[in-house]
């Protein structure tokens, strides 16, 4: 629920920050997150996932995972700010361009905290991740909103984007300390952290593949047209990506149960895979179909000529 609450509202407030950007502005907006993004997908991407199945084997080891994925998230968000820099350096880009990617990449610096979210997930513990995305995302959408009606500064836009993963973060320490948990007592080990990464880096790449191709285009229109053109075709992938909430929401929740079918019963495990898949498949027919139908009155509809 607090995804899809986070989707709904941020493709309706992004509707609205197109409008007042316009194809220029909102084209160097978006080429700065896509690049950012693809950045993080490398370098954090795989770790999540591992993270729930570290967590089903060794419940018994709550803290020292928590400690050791929290410190590889950290640590994968400050490389993911210099990567960033030093491409925008090495490709000479523009100065306002540079200064965006670095600011938007601090968001994966603050999204360590979010492995407290893995381990509710992980616990079937869904509500507090929802309501804490709630809580923070309604937060940061007032931000928005005032931002629509007085400012028109990109850094100032950034900053808020940064600060919708710090409430976040903020709701979900307050729900893990109000369960009695202390994040002192989280503690990082070496050896495990070097077998996540090994376990975790094929994840990390398969990840990479599959959204970078959501991102590249972007990076790759900006390099090759401008911005603008960046712009005008991020319009049309943003009423793409809002979808992805439905596959992404149904896998989040047959994730736990698909596992534990692979701990007790292979066949179960395969069918459950397999039924999967075929509902995955029919969910993006249907997705591209509605699409084909909404797309034109849609757009003329939110944005206009």
């Amino acid at each position: 629920m607090g995804q899809i609450f986070s989707l709904i509202t941020s493709f309706l407030i992004g509707v609205l920050i197109a409008r007042k950007l316009g194809p220029d502005n909102y084209g160097i907006l978006n080429y700065s997150i896509s690049l950012v993004t693809i950045l993080g997908i490398f370098f954090c991407f795989g770790i999540n996932s591992v993270f729930v199945i570290e967590f089903i084997k060794n419940p018994d080891k709550e803290t020292e995972l928590l400690g050791t994925f929290g410190t590889i998230k950290l640590v994968g968000g400050f490389l993911t700010l210099i990567s960033g820099v030093v491409i925008s350096l090495l490709l000479n880009f523009d100065r306002l361009t540079t200064w965006l990617i670095a600011t938007y990449s601090v968001t994966y610096i603050f999204q360590a905290i979010d492995v407290i979210g893995l381990l509710f997930q992980a616990k079937v513990q869904s509500k507090k991740i929802s309501i804490s995305q709630i809580t923070g995302n309604s937060i940061s959408l007032l931000l928005k909103i005032a931002w629509l009606g007085f400012s028109s500064n990109l850094f100032l836009l950034v900053a808020i984007y940064i600060l919708d993963i710090v409430f976040n973060g903020i709701f979900l320490i307050y729900y893990y300390r109000q369960s009695g948990n202390k994040l002192k007592l989280w503690k990082f080990n070496l050896a495990r952290a070097k077998k996540i990464i090994a376990t975790a880096w094929p994840i990390m790449f398969s990840g990479l593949a599959i959204l970078a191709i959501l991102k590249i285009d972007q990076v790759i229109i900006g390099l090759m047209l401008d911005k603008t053109a960046v712009g005008l075709y991020a319009v049309a992938d943003r009423l793409t990506e809002v979808w992805d909430f439905i596959p992404r929401m149904i896998c989040l929740s047959l994730f736990p149960a698909i596992i534990n079918a692979q701990k007790t019963d292979e066949l179960v495990y395969r069918k459950r895979l397999k039924r999967l898949y075929w509902l995955m498949f029919w969910l993006s027919i249907a997705i591209l179909l509605g699409n084909l139908i909404i797309a034109k009155p849609l757009i003329n509809l939110l944005l206009g000529p």
